[in-house]
């Protein structure tokens, strides 16, 4: 039998954006995992093939969801370049997302992360942030990396940006 080799369309880039822009997305903080020692200035790669983190911290709901295209006088900063909002659905989507004072104050973290899939306890009203142990399925990590490590001050709001290109 010949071997078909095939390649994902633009358009199926788009649709998978699409399906994302529709779907409630967090961004996760996580702690070191169970198998790793501290580092301070120079992260190791993380595992590709981790679909939640071993020791997540926290997570709050990602509100800010737009499609981007990549634009060289864009106003928007992001990876070293620069971006500009867009009417029409693309494969990149720009997430923001500002945690507030309280958010997990006072903890270390060591990684951060994009979920969907989330699944809470049927006692939690406010699914806007949520720790760990308010989780009855954590979903799956779309994206992840490991960060300098990061004591959260309580007395500083933190907005993340990431745009994540399908």
């Amino acid at each position: 039998m010949a071997q078909i080799n095939t390649v994902m369309n633009k358009s199926c880039s788009i649709a998978i954006a699409q399906s994302f822009m529709e779907k409630d997305l967090y961004l996760v903080w996580g702690g070191l995992d169970d198998n790793e020692e501290e580092w301070t200035d120079s992260p190791p790669t993380i595992d590709p093939l981790k679909s939640k983190f071993d020791n997540e911290i926290c997570r709050r709901l990602i509100a800010n969801k737009k499609y981007v295209v990549q634009d060289d006088s864009g106003n928007i900063e992001s990876g070293g370049l620069r971006w500009i909002e867009s009417t029409e659905p693309t494969n990149c989507i720009l997430l923001s997302v500002t945690h507030k004072l309280t958010d997990a104050s006072n903890a270390t973290i060591y990684k951060v992360g994009v979920a969907s899939g989330t699944k809470f306890n049927s006692d939690v009203t406010d699914k806007s942030f949520v720790n760990a142990f308010q989780l009855t399925d954590s979903g799956y990590l779309i994206c992840s990396a490991n960060i300098p490590k990061l004591v959260r001050d309580p007395t500083v709001a933190q907005k993340r940006d990431f745009i994540l290109r399908f």
